[in-house]
């Protein structure tokens, strides 16, 4: 056979799906571990939102992926030779990026068992010599995940890992060592008062020259060590701060795409601005915050020292503390009410910027300038009230301790004038005095400013935590069924759905079967349910009634993300994000070839308006695509959900944005879809129904009727206004 025929042959096979001919070597023996543990898993639930790089599971990702299967997963440094059987399965890490999944090693016959994910799940020997040569020497033990602490949580009705709190727990050697420092810092405090005393009450009188230079090479060497660990503690509250924010960002952004999205928050803007104010918890614990709330606890030893060096002359900055303390507990309920106030009215202002940004468009046509701008101005009136009122306060406070600051050192003076005059202290003693009480009144004084930044804090804290602690698509602890293909056959029996915390349902004992293979027309008027019955049919909402399934099993048994995996779907007003055209086909599938593209392009009329284009594929589509129509996204949406090769496809209003002539060639191009393809199209459109074979009819949450469509179409020719030629539409 010629190189050219074999070129030809190559390019008329039909490979399938993208998702079945991406190889991914660590994440195809994460698979097959979790199958010898009996925890089967598709690979697309093991990677489902996981930041892949080149799109593929990394030795950083693989221990992520392995919570998903119940598993726990570390990465050593190990000789072949050192790994018992007691420890296996294990991943070893081989050259040339490839990796496989060692069972059994039998060092007596000099063979090991491995699964070589390339060529299936099928055991194979091979000699522990040969392995060696392709070994790293890195590889990850594999175990299960232990029951006992889940089920103890369970029976004693405890909480589990805190997305916050645990999360800085992984930094606590950090916070350790920092405390460790602060201290050596503070008691390095004392050493500075302990040598001006020396030096004024015994060297200065006595001459004393040695002992001088003594006491000053140990204070040198003192105030050396005190430099050096403060570069040492501001270090390493930067690195556990950067670890914290780079974790729990992680850990907010990944729980936000997966919340469930009845709970998605009426304003977008609004929900933005809470996740923004993560950065007010950053810097709450990467700044020098936390070193001031480490060096209060050091004011008690410091008055100590004071009544130890000065006598009597303590009850001056004791008296001062307990002023400033007084100070703290009075403005600190008015800070924390104008800082709830003043959160508040920024996060309506953020959320009336982002709509008035999404829809300018609108706002411009319909001239809602003058409305939106007088409900920004208001806002921001309102936000800047209440922010002028915390910062009053805050002021109020840290002017306050300042003064007190100041007259402390004034009344110290006073009183140990009176002391060193009765011959109770002496001028060292004094001057050690002065410089405690300014290391007690220091920290003391920056309360006030503490209570400012710890009520945004606070606030943010609240706001995120109300967000993590919305339901999530995902139940981590539970074991979801292995699925990767399907028939396409679904069944709903009862389905109801109302949102949270309304009453009334928008989906009403619905009840309908849809065979697979079978192309279904859903028609109704405008928000008759249409739109929700797809969402629950994709599985972004959960029914509150009844059952859906899908091949005879309920798909809340399924992963979401499996689930997905075998539905291709469009919306009725797609979504496009910043990018090209050919990104944004395969964002979801980002591993398809040139060829797989340029086929579903094609099929969804894509290639129409880009094969003639100078960029082609690689033309921008700006944000949300507005540098495209709305036909034209509706087309990048359709290749989109047919890149995948999906069993099942699920269109909403497919053709509503598009011309006669391009909806005619359309419905022509997906005529051509393989027979034993599940088509589900929501429409009021006449021209799409000649691509179905049946018709179901919704109305205010309800199905109808349902059944063959000629059938259907009859019985609704028999009543006024059933369809019109006018409008192209069905009611």
């Amino acid at each position: 056979m010629t190189e050219q025929k074999m070129d030809e042959q190559k390019a008329s096979w039909d490979t399938g799906s993208p998702e079945r001919t991406h190889f991914d070597p660590l994440l195809d023996c994460l698979v097959a571990v979790a199958k010898l543990y009996d925890k089967p898993v598709t690979a697309t639930a093991l990677a489902a939102g996981l930041p892949l790089e080149d799109n593929k599971l990394t030795t950083t990702l693989l221990p992520r992926a392995a919570e998903r299967a119940g598993l726990t997963a570390r990465l050593l440094n190990r000789d072949l030779d050192a790994i018992v059987p007691e420890v296996l399965p294990a991943i070893l890490l081989l050259h040339n990026g490839h990796a496989c999944v060692l069972t059994h090693l039998d060092n007596a016959t000099n063979k090991a068992t491995i699964i070589r994910p390339e060529a299936g799940l099928s055991e194979v020997e091979m000699e522990i010599d040969s392995l060696k040569e392709l070994y790293t020497g890195f590889c990850f033990f594999i175990k299960r995940e232990y029951q006992f602490d889940k089920e103890r949580r369970l029976v004693t009705g405890e909480a589990g890992k805190h997305w916050f709190w645990d999360t800085l727990r992984l930094s606590f050697p950090i916070y350790r060592d920092v405390i460790i420092a602060s201290v050596l810092i503070n008691l390095f405090v004392l050493a500075s008062p302990f040598y001006v005393r020396n030096v004024y009450d015994r060297v200065v009188p006595n001459s004393a020259f040695d002992t001088l230079w003594a006491f000053s090479i140990g204070i040198g060497i003192i105030f050396f060590f005190d430099l050096l660990l403060k570069l040492i503690r501001t270090y390493f509250l930067d690195i556990a701060g950067r670890k914290s924010d780079v974790i729990l960002s992680s850990k907010i952004f990944a729980h936000v795409q997966a919340l469930k999205l009845e709970y998605r928050p009426a304003s977008v803007g609004s929900f933005a601005k809470m996740v923004s104010e993560f950065e007010s918890i950053r810097d709450f614990i990467t700044s020098a915050t936390m070193s001031t709330l480490v060096d209060i606890p050091f004011v008690i030893i410091f008055l100590l020292a004071i009544y130890v060096f000065s006598g009597n002359l303590v009850i001056v900055p004791i008296v001062s503390v307990v002023l400033i303390l007084v100070i703290t507990v009075l403005i600190r309920r008015p800070v924390d009410e104008s800082i709830s106030h003043s959160y508040g009215a920024s996060t309506v202002k953020n959320g009336l910027l982002i709509e008035t940004l999404n829809g300018l468009e609108t706002v411009k046509s319909n001239r809602m300038e003058g409305l939106n701008q007088r409900k920004y101005e208001q806002n921001v009136g309102e936000t800047s009230y209440w922010s002028n009122r915390s910062r009053l306060y805050s002021t109020i406070g840290t002017s306050t301790s300042g003064f007190i600051q100041q007259m402390t050192t004034v009344a110290l003076l006073i009183v140990g004038v009176y002391e060193i005059s009765n011959h109770e202290l002496s001028m060292g003693g004094l001057i050690a005095a002065s410089m405690l009480t300014g290391r007690v009144i220091a920290p003391m004084a920056q309360v006030a400013g503490l209570i400012a930044r710890y009520g945004q804090t606070k606030e943010a804290y609240e706001g995120i935590a109300r967000i993590m602690e919305m339901p999530i698509e995902r139940d981590p602890d539970k074991q979801y069924l292995q699925r990767d293909k399907t028939e396409g056959h679904f069944e709903l029996e009862g389905v109801g759905m109302a949102f949270p915390e309304q009453t009334v349902s928008v989906i009403k004992n619905v009840n309908l079967n849809i065979p697979a293979g079978s192309r279904l027309a859903v028609i109704g008027r405008i928000g008759c349910g249409k739109t929700t019955l797809l969402r629950l049919l994709m599985g972004l909402y959960t029914p509150t009634e009844g059952v859906i399934k899908l091949d005879g099993l309920d798909i809340r048994q399924l992963d979401p993300s499996d689930l997905r995996a075998m539905i291709g779907c469009v919306e009725q007003q797609p979504t496009l994000f910043s990018g090209s055209i050919r990104d944004n086909i395969a964002s979801g599938t980002p591993y398809a070839t040139d060829e797989q593209i340029l086929k579903a392009a094609e099929m969804s009329g894509v290639l129409e308006f880009t094969a003639t284009h100078p960029e082609g594929l690689n033309r921008q589509t700006g944000e949300n695509g507005r540098m495209l129509s709305g036909g034209q996204r509706q087309c990048i949406a359709l290749a989109r959900a047919l890149l995948r090769d999906p069993k099942i496809l699920i269109f909403d209003e497919p053709t509503s944005a598009l011309d006669q002539d391009s909806e005619r060639r359309l419905i022509a191009r997906l005529s051509k879809l393989a027979p034993d393809k599940t088509i589900i199209v929501f429409t009021q459109r006449l021209a799409i129904l000649s691509l179905l074979d049946s018709i179901a009819v919704m109305d205010d949450g309800e199905i109808l009727m349902h059944g063959p469509k000629q059938d259907i179409l009859d019985r609704l020719a028999g009543k006024p206004a059933a369809h019109s030629d006018n409008d192209g539409g069905v009611a």
